[in-house]
């Protein structure tokens, strides 16, 4: 996210701008996980983002713009590692779970 788009550093001014960053990681885990949690859990997704909803509007107070540059930093990292696995279909699925956590986060 930071690479792709420097302007999101604003909101991690502490993690430091390195890819390998071990903040950067744990906070990438978080959102992965809490991703996770709202796909197994799809009947109350807006239930299951709330901490990180909270995390970033209270506490970042990030523009709710960014969530669409990490919806698609979150597509183009999984089709990087996964190329044989995230087809059309499955690109188009994740797509729409993350249009469906996005409104969450805003």
């Amino acid at each position: 996210l930071l690479i792709v788009y420097p302007q999101a550093q604003r909101y991690f001014r502490d993690f430091g701008p390195t890819p390998g960053s071990s903040d950067l990681k744990t906070h990438g885990a978080k959102i992965m996980n809490a991703l996770k949690s709202a796909a197994n859990h799809l009947n109350d997704p807006a239930g299951n983002l709330s901490a990180l909803t909270d995390q970033g509007a209270n506490q970042i107070r990030m523009d709710p713009g960014t969530y669409g540059m990490l919806s698609r930093v979150i597509l183009e990292v999984l089709d990087s590692h996964f190329p044989g696995d995230f087809t059309p279909k499955v690109q188009v699925a994740w797509e729409k779970f993350l249009a469906l956590a996005a409104p969450v986060f805003t």
